[in-house]
């Protein structure tokens, strides 16, 4: 039997995010109030293709875009498809290892937090399992 659960926007709600693949990516519960569920547009193919769901959580004066797959918002279409205005906010995070050249073009600072995770850049940090020794730069002499 199949169960569907309608949430609709302003609905208090709670939910589980994060996949639990290593000690870097532990699931975190999130609480707050449903603002928006929108579209997700593929890596890419940033123009009309919907490749999943995204729902916008508030947390206090936190918006918290949530993804039902792993792709990266690289565009502004990105950011309208789920139904999130850019010029809404003060700081907005993304989790990649650079800004594509429409995000970069409107932002006034863009920081790189090196944090462990799927765009790691400290490759020198990175346990490298089954690939031929030596590798270049870290085994370099």
């Amino acid at each position: 039997m199949k169960v569907s659960i309608s949430i609709c926007e302003g609905d208090k709600v709670s939910v589980t995010v994060g996949q639990d693949i290593d000690k870097e990516s532990k699931p975190v519960k999130i609480e707050g109030i449903l603002k928006v569920k929108g579209d997700l547009l593929g890596y890419l193919n940033a123009t009309n293709d919907k490749v999943g769901e995204t729902c916008t959580v508030s947390i206090g004066n936190l918006d918290v875009v949530i993804a039902n797959r792993g792709d990266s918002f690289i565009t502004l279409n990105h950011f309208r498809r789920a139904g999130v205005d850019v010029k809404d906010y003060d700081v907005i995070v993304v989790k990649q290892g650079y800004l594509f050249d429409e995000l970069s073009s409107i932002s006034k600072m863009d920081i790189l937090a090196m944090t462990p995770g799927a765009t790691y850049q400290r490759i020198e940090n990175i346990n490298y399992k089954n690939i031929p020794r030596p590798i270049f730069p870290m085994d370099i002499e």
